[in-house]
């Protein structure tokens, strides 16, 4: 049967809208990595060369280099090296669209917004660094804050909240009064602040995410667990997601997907 001729056109495609959904993903508590980790697991080998090529020209974009937390900056570099052929091409000179048409000549309109839509309804996770809309214009510390004396209301209602995280026995009740104190960490530009004190035992918190792979992730996440409790340190689980909506989970385990290791408080076990 004759074609009628009715293909998406690569000129078509609405790059920016990836951009638009990345930086919306940033502000729900999702990190380059994870971004990256959620492509490779969504069925659709476009999604990491799409992924990768968004994430990389959003740090140009968003000069990363010099305002970024270290933290982040390491992932975006580390995703560089993984592809060099897009690094290279990503520089904020052109518009996205066309340095990605120079990295995926062949991408349609429909794998660009199935990306997009898949980022648009990402879930939030505990925002373990500042995100871009709050990099100070330099980077001068390296959770990416700039330096400032903290009210010492808010410290002690953090030290407050974290200590209620670790006295009590009820493992739901404890997330939420990490998480309450993770969110004014992040209000206050406190994340890196020494919280130890006079009169306090408690230290920096500190968060790190790991990404768990299929086989026995339930076992990785057991094996995490005791290792957090011996190390005085919470573990958070994430809830499950999808790579895209019609598909089949991903090959993360759900529970392991956010692991929030917290150095001031115990863990607790599932």
């Amino acid at each position: 049967m004759p074609s009628n001729g009715t293909y998406i056109r690569t000129n078509e495609v609405r790059a920016e809208i990836l951009l638009d959904e990345l930086n919306g993903a940033y502000e729900r508590g999702w990190q380059p990595a994870d971004v990256l980790h959620m492509a490779a697991h969504s069925g659709d080998p476009t999604d990491i060369p799409l992924a990768a090529a968004s994430v990389l020209f959003d740090a140009h974009r968003t000069r990363a280099a010099h305002r970024a937390p270290t933290e982040w900056l390491h992932q975006v570099r580390t995703i560089g090296d993984r592809h060099p052929a897009i690094a290279r091409i990503t520089e904020p000179d052109h518009p996205f669209e066309t340095s990605l048409l120079r990295v995926l000549p062949h991408v349609s309109r429909f794998q660009v917004d199935g990306l997009a839509y898949t980022w648009k309804y990402l879930p939030r996770f505990t925002h373990l660094t500042t995100p871009p809309s709050q990099w100070p214009q330099i980077r001068t510390a390296p959770d990416g804050t700039v330096p400032a004396a903290p009210d010492p209301r808010v410290l002690e209602r953090i030290r407050g909240l974290l200590s209620k995280a670790e006295s009590t026995e009820f493992p739901d009740e404890a997330e939420a009064f990490t998480e309450k104190a993770q969110q004014l960490m992040t209000r206050y530009a406190v994340g890196a602040a020494v919280l130890d004190s006079a009169g306090s035992a408690s230290g920096p918190v500190r968060g790190r995410r790991l990404h768990l792979e299929r086989p026995y992730a339930k076992e990785k996440v057991l094996l995490l667990t005791a290792i957090g409790d011996a190390n005085r340190s919470a573990r958070c689980g994430s809830p499950a997601y999808r790579s895209r909506p019609s598909s089949a989970p991903s090959s993360t385990s759900s529970r392991s997907s956010s692991c929030s290791h917290r150095c001031s408080s115990r863990a607790r076990a599932p």
